[in-house]
């Protein structure tokens, strides 16, 4: 009997059905462990480094009230051939630092993504054009900017700039700052720049991530 030879169209259907079939087994898995993860990754898009801690993040929001005793294996990895895996084991703690605390501490992610300034795409063009200019004529470090005003919530630390020794400088909001913005309000300057890289940064670059808690104790 002659084997049957598969060309490379029948690999790819099968490949297809092998692909459907593994995430219909894995849907159940998935919503129980990966989705809690994703609440924040999924509104604010990829951060870099950060998207990981987002999606852990994330599921202490959703899930704090049943992580005491679990174990969460946090997996991330980018376009290259290095990936980063470790776990952390969750306990309830103590306050500050009960999960409890730090669960009451972000029960308004939602509020707060409601918060998010839209932008409109003659803005994104505008963020796209100073950088593309910011790289033309070679700037790299040296540039200052002024806090990006109202769009910041009281607490919030943000970019100030780069020294002429390559040295990124950070700010943080204070009631002084809010009273200097409201004085000032007329000649108040964005940094379009620092806005574009907060948040246009993903797309321009593709990170994966995979949160996962597991129910064993140990």
């Amino acid at each position: 009997m002659q084997p049957t030879i598969l060309i490379p169209k029948q690999v790819a259907k099968l490949f297809a059905w092998l692909i459907q079939a593994s995430q219909q087994v894995a849907k159940p898995f998935y919503d129980e462990k990966v989705e809690p993860t994703t609440l924040i990754p999924k509104q604010v898009g990829n951060m870099y480094t950060a998207s990981l801690y987002a999606a852990f993040a994330s599921l202490l929001h959703n899930k704090h009230d049943t992580l005491a005793g679990q174990r969460v294996i946090m997996f991330s990895y980018g376009g290259g051939s290095t990936a980063t895996m470790f776990s952390l084991k969750l306990n309830e703690g103590q306050h500050p630092f009960s999960l409890s605390n730090i669960a009451s501490v972000m029960n308004n992610v939602a509020e707060r993504l409601e918060k998010r300034y839209e932008y409109t795409p003659e803005e994104v063009d505008i963020f796209v054009g100073l950088y593309e200019a910011r790289r033309e004529f070679g700037i790299k470090n040296d540039y200052w900017c002024e806090m990006p005003g109202n769009l910041l919530p009281g607490g919030a630390y943000y970019h100030i700039g780069v020294d002429s020794e390559y040295r990124r400088a950070y700010g943080k909001k204070t009631p002084q700052i809010e009273e200097y913005i409201e004085e000032e309000e007329e000649e108040e300057a964005v940094c379009l720049l620092d806005v574009y890289a907060i948040h246009l940064c993903f797309f321009f670059h593709l990170e994966f991530l995979v949160c996962i808690y597991l129910h064993y104790p140990d």
